[in-house]
């Protein structure tokens, strides 16, 4: 991954993503076939939720891969309490909530398994809306 796409989603650091993305629209596209953690996986795990928006708005495919680890963006965010990325994702994409990582498990398993219970709560009420 491009050291300068890395560092902006290390920080959430969203002015810097879109000057990425104005110098290659395929940036983020291309990011899925070099890397494990895409930018997704990282802001997702750091919590950076404008940032995965941006990054989400501007490669929707970035939500369905899967690291070395086996874990989806939204599994990273579910695991680490970062219940806003989750609502945002899964606002836009319901379909992520079935996602399986490499054990099988969906981010409602994640969630419960690190007692992420604010993510529970998060999840069930996108459900029932």
């Amino acid at each position: 991954m491009d050291p300068r796409l890395f560092c902006a989603a290390f920080t959430g650091d969203v002015n810097a993503l879109l000057e990425l993305i104005r110098e290659d629209p395929l940036l983020l596209h291309a990011v899925t076939v070099t890397t494990s953690n895409t930018p997704l996986h990282v802001a997702a795990l750091l919590g950076h939720a404008q940032f995965a928006m941006v990054a989400t708005q501007n490669c929707p495919g970035l939500a369905d891969e899967l690291n070395q680890q086996g874990f989806s963006p939204i599994h990273l965010a579910s695991a680490k309490g970062h219940r806003e990325i989750v609502r945002d994702m899964l606002v836009r994409r319901p379909d992520l909530a079935l996602i399986k990582d490499g054990d099988g498990k969906n981010p409602l398993h994640t969630a419960a398994t690190k007692g992420r219970v604010q993510v529970l709560r998060e999840v069930f009420s996108i459900e029932s809306a």
